[in-house]
């Protein structure tokens, strides 16, 4: 990607998300390793809160890796109960 074609990119990323609006302020785009609790409005389930640690990559400083787990027992519960809904059947299925 060129800087014409990526400065387009980050405004539109800045207008739709305060948080990355201020990282990329910050030049701290690349967030932060370790551990730590991150709050999500799901559109289904509404709020939801996850425990996250994230790891470096030996070796690729352009990588890493992030797991993430309900932080809550009643996170864990509305996740399952969406998970536990039937899959709706293709009408391209025979």
């Amino acid at each position: 990607m060129s800087l014409a074609e990526i400065e387009p990119f980050v405004a539109e990323l800045c207008r739709l998300s305060p948080d990355f609006a201020a990282r990329w302020a910050e030049n701290d785009v690349r967030g932060q390793h370790g551990e730590a609790v991150e709050h999500i409005r799901h559109p289904v389930l509404g709020p939801l809160a996850f425990e996250y640690s994230a790891f470096l990559v030996d070796g690729r400083t352009d990588l890493a890796m992030i797991v993430y787990n309900p932080a809550r027992p009643e996170d864990t519960e509305r996740i399952g109960s969406l998970l536990a809904i039937p899959p709706v059947e293709s009408p391209l299925a025979t």
